[in-house]
C-alpha cells in the first residue's frame, strides 16, 4: 500500500470512529438526569470506577462506598483524566446517577 493510501485509510478509520463516538455521546443527552447519568457512567466511568457498595479490585474503586454528596460527586467527576472532559451537566447527571445508586445501597 503506498504512503497515501495508508495516509487516507488512517484518516477514514479516524472519521469513523468520531462518528461513532458522536453518535453514542448523542444518545447520552435525552432520557432523565439519572438515565443520561447510567448512560455516561457506562461509557466514561465504569473502565476505572464500580457502583457495587463493597470493595472490588478497579484501580478507581467503588463510589458507592464513599457516600458523598452530589455537589462533591459533581466536583470529582470534572477533575477525572477523561480523554474529553465532563461538561457540567454531564458531570450532574453522573454525580445524580452515582449518588442514586449508592443511596438504594
Amino acid at each position: 500500500m503506498s504512503g497515501r493510501s495508508r495516509a487516507a485509510t488512517r484518516w477514514a478509520t479516524r472519521a469513523f470512529c468520531v462518528s461513532v463516538a458522536g453518535l453514542a455521546l448523542a444518545g447520552c443527552r435525552g432520557g432523565t438526569p439519572v438515565s443520561r447519568g447510567h448512560a455516561i457512567f457506562t461509557q466514561q466511568c465504569s473502565s476505572c470506577h464500580t457502583l457495587t457498595g463493597r470493595e472490588t479490585d478497579v484501580d478507581g474503586g467503588d463510589l458507592a462506598i464513599a457516600r458523598m454528596s452530589v455537589a462533591d460527586l459533581v466536583s470529582f467527576a470534572r477533575v477525572m483524566p477523561l480523554r474529553h472532559p465532563l461538561s457540567r451537566t454531564d458531570a450532574l447527571a453522573v454525580a445524580r446517577y452515582v449518588h442514586a445508586r449508592a443511596a438504594a445501597r
